[in-house]
């Protein structure tokens, strides 16, 4: 794999408006293992369950719905998905709003969990690498 392409970049970034890389990748695992996503033709729809349990966590949901399907992208540096669109732009909204994200002072795309947001999502059994 070529550098630009590990490290960091690999680690945790965002695409577009939500979580990629290895960070993002769990983050989708996480919400698939609790059935909180399901798979759906060409996507994930977000289950009653994964809703309330999302909003209880402090997710921004203003925007999120269970009778629709979210898109995902294949994440560039894992070649697995990552949810996209407004359940990933909400995702992304929640890590920054807890402070367990925060732009890298390279700036651009790249993200650092912060000490409280490895603690945090370790503790809600998302599977950090």
């Amino acid at each position: 794999m070529p550098a630009a392409l590990s490290g960091p970049f690999r680690y945790a970034r965002t695409c577009y408006r939500h979580p990629a890389g290895q960070v993002g990748v769990a983050i989708t695992d996480w919400l698939l293992d609790l059935a909180w996503v399901l798979p759906t033709g060409g996507g994930y729809r977000l289950t009653n369950t994964g809703l309330v349990s999302l909003d209880a966590l402090g997710a921004p949901g203003d925007r999120l719905r269970t009778d629709r399907a979210y898109s995902f992208c294949t994440d560039y540096t894992e070649r697995r998905h990552h949810l996209s669109g407004d359940l990933g732009a909400a995702l992304t909204q929640w890590l920054f709003a807890r402070e367990w994200a925060i732009r890298a002072p390279e700036g651009g795309r790249l993200l650092q969990l912060t000490d409280a947001g490895r603690v945090a999502l370790t503790g809600l059994r998302v599977k950090l690498p």
